[in-house]
């Protein structure tokens, strides 16, 4: 055979059945940010060092002649008998198809999303993946799901990939491709892909049952579905899918039904398109600003083009963005060491990352423990009333552009402006350091280093890519010891640079640092174990050349056959959740010292109650803020089997 159309796969010999792929729950929420974060990051991630990265989304209500060409050119009547099979099982997954598909059946349009990138790979590789070899970024995409095997790039799951088909109310996407170097002489690529559950048809009077995904290509010798490479540029303007040859290499996607997930009632185009082009701003300015990406977006109804913007380096940033787009653009000889109380002033100051260990294994090599610089800019601006939930928040932002995330630091400073900013690092794909800040040329080895924090960041990001966290499972695979200690250091280290960016001292005869001290509102906690109940007591505290100094006694209601407790000293901010764990300089229990670390100082004792003092290491950031802040002694019951240091 060699025709073109649909083939779907029937239910396996065991007879199993799916409700529905894995895929349609990778993220919390689908919403624009997500479609506008995984289509750009993956276009990113094909990038070709050209030029910019040039992604164009166009929503098109598609009706009449065309609707009717389309419809004809994709064969839709054997893709709407699979569909009505979906539509009348009880899957949870099946609702949605059932509402969709009465919407289509009923109105004179579809809607489509048209999203083509250029200055990409385009859709390479083989037809098929093996585990055992690396897979191409055509069956990455288009026949597998859940994989991915890529080793550098934006992205870092195969998850990712899937937010297409979750925009698609029916579940379907087409893609052509014009290839950057041919597969097999071959440079145009035509191929679709349904996402559907386990159903039943009915042909002739016998039923058909189907394991769920299909697949939309040219049929082989074997009646499977596989790349058409040979489309004619009419089937391909008929399939709404058409690239001009002149843009250059990429990839064109076709999202069959757009639909948001997350509204009950359907936006207009205009108002979908006004959202998006604010979710490129929010999340890819860096990116913009370096002039590595290009976005346009379009609405056309009716054959007539609705609405249309451009989005580049020229773009004027909204009032959301400016103060963090101020603090990456100005140049490093205008910056400031600290505040001075006037507004846009920027304070630039370096921030090391602790990389761990990582370890090796398929497609990734290992590299030793390391420290690399990365870049804080923070900027102040004006407390006004559009802007101030900016106040206390850094843009944390990595090699390939994205903000990963918008993170507040808490900070009751009272001060007369705001105060936000811009974390950078790792390696951009064009080989600058600091995520492409100052596009600084680097040597190899500079480019290594922070190759190294990109890859400890990129390994620590969950599907949705909106925060560094070691829990993830490839941190833990590659990085298993000490992440959680040097992003949580990472962490501290950018708060204390905020603190100490607005810090003041105090004014001459005003209150002295024991005198705040004393103002504190002093607190302790206890744990209850089985083995008894600790309780902590404080007798002395005071803040003396930028140190806490702590006397107390702590006990133990069951102490018979000895215990061990671990001792932590926190400072917690008004407003703050949850207090920062202070570092310790000395502990000392009942006149013997005991080791300290990050995080506490751990003791063994058979005695009911011990006294202690301690020393915190430099607290000096603090300082403006004493008398405005809750410290705490915290002990807590540990295991006899636990290392001395805790």
């Amino acid at each position: 055979m060699n025709d073109l159309g649909w083939q779907f796969r029937k239910t396996p010999p065991d007879g199993g059945i799916a409700g529905g792929g894995a895929a349609q729950f990778a993220f919390s929420e689908q919403s624009i940010d997500t479609l506008v974060r995984e289509v750009i990051q993956n276009s990113n991630d094909q990038d070709i060092n050209e030029g910019p990265v040039k992604v164009k989304f166009e929503f098109i209500d598609l009706s009449g002649k065309e609707r009717e060409a389309f419809e004809k050119a994709i064969d839709w009547s054997d893709l709407h008998t699979h569909l009505l099979a979906v539509a009348d099982l009880n899957f949870t997954a099946a609702h949605r198809f059932k509402r969709e598909l009465g919407e289509l059946d009923s109105l004179p349009g579809i809607r489509l999303l048209r999203i083509t990138d250029s200055g990409t790979k385009g859709l390479t590789g083989p037809e098929y993946s093996r585990f055992d070899q690396p897979e191409g970024n055509f069956a990455s995409l288009c026949r597998n799901i859940l994989t991915n095997q890529k080793s550098s790039g934006g992205g870092s799951f195969g998850l990712g990939k899937t937010v297409l088909w979750s925009f698609s109310g029916i579940g379907t996407v087409l893609f052509f491709s014009d290839l950057n170097e041919p597969e097999g002489g071959n440079t145009r690529r035509l191929f679709g892909r349904a996402n559907y559950p386990y159903h039943v048809t009915e042909s002739d009077n016998e039923n058909q049952a189907w394991e769920g995904p299909g697949w939309f290509g040219q049929f082989n010798e074997e009646n499977i579905a596989e790349s058409k490479w040979d489309a004619s540029d009419e089937l391909l303007r008929d399939l709404q899918i058409f690239r001009d040859p002149n843009i250059g290499s990429g990839t064109t996607a076709l999202v069959l039904d757009f639909d948001e997930l997350d509204r009950e009632e359907d936006r207009s185009l205009q108002e979908i398109a006004s959202s998006l082009y604010k979710a490129v701003e929010r999340n890819y300015w860096p990116s913009l600003l370096q002039g590595t990406l290009e976005v346009e977006i379009s609405v056309t109804e009716h054959g007539n083009v609705e609405y249309e913007e451009i989005i580049n380096n020229a773009w004027v940033p909204s009032p959301n963005v400016q103060p963090f787009v101020e603090a990456w653009q100005k140049s490093s000889e205008n910056c400031k060491d600290k505040f001075t109380g006037d507004i846009n002033e920027v304070v630039s100051t370096k921030i090391s990352v602790e990389v761990p260990e990582r370890h090796g294994h398929y497609g990734v090599d290992p590299a030793p423990a390391s420290k690399v610089d990365a870049t804080l800019r923070l900027v102040s601006f004006p407390l006004l009333e559009e802007t101030k939930e900016l106040a206390n928040t850094v843009a944390m932002v990595r090699g390939a552009g994205m903000v990963v995330e918008y993170k507040y630091f808490s900070s009751p400073l009272d001060l007369d402006y705001a105060v936000c900013g811009v974390f950078v690092a790792g390696l951009t794909r064009r080989g600058f350091g600091h995520g492409g800040h100052d596009q600084t040329v680097l040597n190899e080895a500079e480019k290594e280093q922070h190759d190294r924090v990109e890859q400890f960041l990129r390994a620590s990001e969950p599907p949705a890519h909106d925060q560094w966290d070691h829990r993830q499972a490839r941190c833990m695979a590659e990085f298993p010891s000490l992440a959680a200690r040097g992003l949580e250091r990472l962490r501290g280290s950018i708060k204390s640079a905020l603190s100490a960016a607005v810090y003041t001292e105090p004014p001459p005869g005003g209150i002295t640092p024991e005198g705040l001290g004393r103002l504190l509102k002093f607190g302790t906690q206890g744990t209850v174990h089985h083995e008894g109940k600790l309780t902590c007591s404080v007798r002395e505290s005071k803040f003396e050349d930028g140190r806490w100094l702590i006397r107390g006694q702590v006990s133990n209601t069951k102490p018979e056959h000895g215990w061990r407790a671990k001792l932590s000293v926190g400072i917690q901010e008004d407003g703050s959740k949850k207090g920062e764990i202070l570092p310790l300089h000395e502990v000392i229990i009942d006149g013997l010292k005991v080791s300290t670390s990050a995080v506490g100082a751990i003791f063994d004792t058979k005695e009911e109650r011990v006294d202690f003092q301690l020393e915190t290491a430099d607290s000096t950031q603090y300082g403006a803020f004493l008398n405005k802040c809750r410290i705490w002694v915290d002990v807590t019951k540990q295991a006899p089997e636990s290392g001395g240091n805790g």
